[in-house]
């Protein structure tokens, strides 16, 4: 099924460039440069980073080249924050070099940024709580756990305002991650439960997919916890597994892709626990803040 689906993308993907080619015409660069961000976005489950890439920076090309003109176009500066995000996903999904992790990561962390901004300014919140979303899992993939319990606390806290059940599903298995990195297992495997209650509310058997993920991370960690809590904690991940499998009869269930199962990575083994991302100025500090409207 992954080869027929691959060669279907083949096609498309002679299709985009196709379509990139003619973009410079003004009246089909904004159509081409989204079907670039459809496109890449395919790549990116099919665990093809490279043509993912190149899509992905045409579009951008694209998309910047029309905002110079005009630069309060909402629709583009849209899909330019898309593309953006996009970029920023991509260490998420690919295995980076030896001693190319902290640049790898920084640059994803600036396309986010970037993407924060425009759908701020746009007011664009649901986008904003997937961006948030986004910069907790590269500063978890790095190890930087305050940094992640921020950016995914407040992803939660807007998702939870505006209804938005299946991000709340993701960022709180994200949020689960961080815990269980930190040696917080009583609060993981809570966190956990809501997310597997959220994904059974929204009928997502791919939501299920990213809490068995999850569980499976947490069961490892148990594995090597001693004490007078260890038969506790073995007891609530069997209750977990038990809930898991009935919502799996019920829903179905289904793999992660490769690129996909890639995104709830643990640290580096000498990753530190201090950001290297700068935090900028007060102003920018201030511009991350979540909005108090829902």
């Amino acid at each position: 099924m992954t080869s027929e689906i691959r060669e279907r993308s083949n096609g498309r993907l002679l299709h985009c460039t196709r379509a990139a080619t003619d973009s410079c015409r003004p009246a089909r660069l904004l159509p081409a440069a989204r079907l670039l961000n459809d496109q890449a976005a395919v790549y990116m489950r099919l665990d093809d980073p490279v043509r993912a890439t190149y899509l992905l920076s045409q579009a951008h090309e694209r998309f910047e080249t029309h905002l110079r003109q005009h630069p309060e176009d909402a629709m583009a500066l849209a899909e330019l924050a898309e593309t953006k995000h996009l970029l920023a996903r991509l260490p998420l999904h690919v295995q980076v070099p030896p001693g190319h992790k902290e640049e790898s990561a920084v640059r994803g962390w600036e396309q986010a940024r970037d993407a924060e901004t425009i759908y701020q300014r746009l007011g664009q919140q649901r986008e904003l709580t997937r961006v948030w979303e986004t910069m907790g899992r590269l500063a978890l993939q790095q190890g930087h756990l305050e940094v992640a319990q921020e950016r995914l606390m407040a992803a939660r806290h807007l998702q939870q305002q505006l209804g938005d059940v299946a991000g709340l599903a993701r960022s709180t298995v994200a949020l689960a991650d961080v815990c269980m990195l930190a040696g917080q297992f009583d609060h993981a495997t809570a966190l956990l439960a809501d997310s597997i209650t959220l994904n059974v509310d929204k009928g997502s058997p791919i939501g299920l997919a990213f809490n068995r993920q999850a569980l499976g991370a947490l069961a490892q960690a148990a594995a090597q916890t001693h004490g007078p809590g260890a038969a506790h904690l073995q007891g609530v991940l069997a209750d977990l597994e038990g809930r898991l499998v009935q919502a799996e009869a019920v829903l179905g269930r289904v793999g992660l892709p490769g690129a996909v199962a890639s995104e709830a990575m643990t640290p580096s083994q000498h990753a530190t626990r201090t950001h290297p991302f700068h935090p900028g100025t007060a102003d920018d500090r201030e511009r991350s803040a979540p909005r108090g409207e829902g």
